[in-house]
């Protein structure tokens, strides 16, 4: 059901007129990003524990299971590249992590933006006798990819929305090969969810 949903919500993006998403050529956006510290499940919409599998009410959740960063957008047309830049920090060090997408940002109407991003996910471990990062630096190939879905509202120069960061167990290399194979990337179950605050600047 997920991957007919997701196949249509494609078809809609590239098929609809480009004149009922006109926006401007370019722009820039810069802001603040919260992220939940719990991953999502997809099939439930609630968070959940991922030592333990249990989920987790809403309720129960705050300020405390936020993580904060910053989110940058730059649009060319409906071509976006976007950034995500996340930490936790803990008594004895942090957990970093960074997403760099390029994909689709589609304005309707001037009212709605919708966005679909992939790129590479890294993640490191700051720790008081240096920084380690869980990705080999030198092997490119190695980075594991994310896809980044966006919906924000705008408000004049401001705009508010949500996103959605999934993992569909693939690396930059395999997207790379002449050879791959898209319908077997696995269709993700869990993701991770935030909301961001955005200045246009551009």
């Amino acid at each position: 059901m997920k991957k007919k949903l997701l196949v249509v919500c494609l078809v809609i993006m590239f098929v609809l007129p480009v004149s009922v998403f006109a926006g401007s050529f370019l722009g820039l956006k810069v802001g603040a990003a919260a992220i939940l510290n719990f991953p999502i499940d997809l099939e439930t919409g609630e968070p959940f524990d991922p030592m333990t599998g249990d989920p987790i009410s809403f309720d129960e959740l705050g300020v405390d299971d936020l993580s904060f960063g910053a989110d940058v957008r730059v649009n060319v047309s409906v071509v976006e590249l976007a950034a995500l830049l996340q930490g936790q920090v803990f008594p004895d060090g942090a957990f970093v992590y960074g997403h760099v997408g390029l994909g689709l940002s589609l304005e309707l109407l001037g009212l709605v933006d919708f966005g679909v991003t992939a790129g590479p996910f890294l993640a490191a471990v700051v720790a008081p006798d240096g920084v380690y990062p869980l990705f080999d630096p030198e092997n490119f190939k190695s980075f594991p990819l994310h896809i980044r879905v966006t919906a924000d509202a705008n408000l004049g120069g401001i705009s508010v929305g949500g996103f959605l960061l999934v993992d569909p167990k693939v690396s930059m290399g395999q997207i790379m090969d002449p050879l791959f194979d898209p319908s077997s990337i696995d269709v993700p179950t869990t993701g991770i969810a935030g909301i961001s605050v955005m200045i246009a600047l551009l």
